[in-house]
C-alpha cells in the first residue's frame, strides 16, 4: 500500500521528534502492510515555516540511516500546504511546491475558521497545473453544520483524502461520524495516516481501521 500523509521525518513539525522516532514509525507502517511512503511535513508561515530544501534534506539523512539499519521502503516527499496569506501570496506563485507525483497537492484549512473564498483559489491552483487534496476533511468542525459545502467542494475538483484513524475515533466521535458519512456517500478519494507518533500504530489494530484498509475506498494509487 502507498501512504500520502505522514509526518514522520524528524524534528521538521508536531511529527517525529528524533531519528529513532522515525525508524519507529517507519517500521510501524511498514509491518502495517506499507512499502510506499510520501512523507508530507507541514509547511505554514507562523509555526512550521519549512522550505523545500530543509525537507529534501532531511529525507535524505533518514534514508541514509535506513539503508545502515536495513530497512528497505520507498520514501518520497511532498509537503501538507497550510492555506494561509503566506501560501497564497508567496509559495503559490513561484510554482516551486513539492507535490505528490508532480502534481497532485496536499493542503489543509485553517481549524478554527473557514478559509474565505476557498473556490477561488482552489481554481487558482488548478490554473498552475496542480490538483488539490484536502487533507482530513472530517476534521473541521466549522464544517459540521454545513454539510452540503462538502458537496460544493467536490464539484470543484478537489480530492477529498480522509485519515485511516479518523474512522476508529482517534479525533473523537464527531469527526469519526463524518467521516463515516463520507465515505457512505462516495465523497472518499484517498486514505492516508497522517500518522505524528508511535501511539498512533495502535489504531491499526482497531476494528474499523482494518475494515478501511481492506475496502476498495482505499484507492492511493495517483497517475
Amino acid at each position: 500500500m502507498t501512504d500520502i500523509h505522514s509526518h514522520i521525518l524528524p524534528g521538521l513539525d508536531d511529527g517525529s521528534k528524533s531519528m529513532e522516532m522515525s525508524v519507529e514509525l517507519i517500521k510501524g507502517l511498514i509491518s502495517a502492510g506499507y512499502d510506499d511512503l510520501w512523507v508530507t511535513p507541514h509547511i505554514s508561515a507562523d509555526s512550521y515555516p519549512n522550505t523545500r530544501d530543509s525537507i529534501l534534506r532531511t529525507l535524505d539523512c533518514v534514508c541514509e540511516v535506513l539503508v545502515e539499519v536495513g530497512i528497505s521502503v520507498n520514501l518520497n516527499a511532498a509537503a501538507e500546504y497550510m492555506i494561509d496569506s503566506y501560501f497564497i501570496s508567496e509559495l503559490l506563485p513561484k510554482r516551486e511546491l513539492l507535490t505528490i507525483n508532480n502534481q497532485y497537492l496536499l493542503i489543509e484549512f485553517p481549524f478554527m475558521q473557514k478559509p474565505m473564498a476557498i473556490k477561488e483559489l482552489i481554481f487558482d491552483i488548478q490554473l498552475k497545473g496542480y490538483t488539490p487534496i484536502l487533507a482530513h476533511p472530517e476534521r473541521y468542525q466549522y464544517l459540521y453544520d454545513e454539510p452540503d459545502f462538502y458537496d460544493e467542494l467536490k464539484h470543484t475538483g478537489i480530492l477529498f483524502q480522509c485519515n485511516l484513524f479518523s474512522f476508529a475515533g482517534l479525533y473523537g466521535r464527531s469527526a469519526q461520524k463524518v467521516a463515516a458519512k463520507l465515505y457512505k456517500k462516495g465523497l472518499i478519494d484517498l486514505i492516508g495516516t497522517d500518522i505524528h507518533h508511535p501511539d498512533q500504530l495502535e489504531y491499526f489494530d482497531y476494528k474499523q481501521t482494518k475494515k478501511i484498509l481492506t475496502s476498495n475506498v482505499v484507492i492511493n494509487n495517483l497517475p
